[in-house]
């Protein structure tokens, strides 16, 4: 599997209310390369594990959250971001501050050796299949922006100038030709305030417009990763969204992107409450 190529990030992103735009039908179909088998991504915090999505090949379906967690048998290992494979440990609800967090976590043994935003897979495998956007790769100014693509964000964003955020390259559906993923907002976006718009694009040079993938009003984008979680061959995308709450508080929700027809589908996002302010 090809590692991602990460350019251009000048911002952090995360955020939940954000909506979804469907892709056009004109995109072509991606065939997956070899059966599907589940699998489900996580995220740490508040010392333990965030449901982020997932695939179970008996019901043939996609799920984020709790349904996650239920796909897990009573014996299940993680493997963490570390590398290291550990047993899981019942689930729970942390109570923090300013945000309000529905969906059960997963514990999991020696929680506390794990930084906050890292990932865990299940089940373990020789490959974990998440390919880390690299964070230094994408800092900085001076990145090339295609004339064509500051049209098709322009005309996405409904906006004269753009603001890219974040550029990403990777071939998501095995064709050996890699897409580009654009996170972007409108000149004079103000999430606090919610004036403007931005959003995550798709461009592909089979359509003639960027399509969006999650846009918003309140919210920030940043593709933290590509991965293969079914192992069929396509990669899904966790994204995550920076959301600025009218009291000050800044919530990241995470969400996973999965291949269907028509383009990148997202599963519904799952808020973190992380950063916190403070747990009970």
């Amino acid at each position: 599997m090809k590692r991602l190529a990460a350019v251009g990030m000048l911002l952090a992103a995360c955020g939940g209310g954000a909506t979804t735009a469907k892709p056009p039908s004109t995109l072509p179909t991606p065939k997956p390369l070899r059966a599907a088998h589940s699998g489900a991504l996580f995220v740490v915090v508040y010392e333990a594990l965030l449901p982020v999505g997932c695939y179970d090949d008996k019901r043939k379906k996609w799920d984020s959250g709790e349904p996650c967690l239920d796909m897990l048998p009573d014996d299940a290992s993680v493997q963490l971001e570390s590398g290291e494979t550990v047993k899981v440990a019942g689930r729970r609800v942390p109570t923090p501050t300013s945000c309000t967090l529905s969906t059960k976590l997963l514990n999991f043994v020696e929680p506390t050796k794990e930084k906050p935003g890292t990932w865990a897979i299940w089940p373990p495998a020789s490959d974990p299949r998440v390919q880390r956007t690299a964070w230094d790769a994408t800092k900085g100014a001076g990145v090339p922006f295609p004339e064509e693509d500051k049209k098709r964000l322009g005309k996405a964003l409904g906006a004269s100038e753009v603001f890219v955020v974040q550029t990403t390259s990777s071939d998501l559906d095995g064709d050996g030709a890699s897409e580009i993923l654009y996170s972007a907002t409108a000149k004079g976006f103000d999430p606090a305030t919610r004036k403007g718009v931005s959003g995550l694009y798709l461009s592909d040079r089979r359509v003639p417009d960027a399509i969006a993938i999650r846009s918003s009003d309140h919210a920030v984008f940043r593709v933290e990763a590509t991965t293969d979680l079914d192992d069929d061959g396509l990669k899904e995308l966790w994204i995550s969204e920076r959301t600025f709450h009218p009291n000050g508080h800044r919530t990241d929700s995470m969400v996973l992107a999965y291949q269907a027809a028509g383009g990148l589908t997202p599963l519904p996002p799952q808020e973190s409450c992380w950063p916190p302010q403070r747990i009970k």
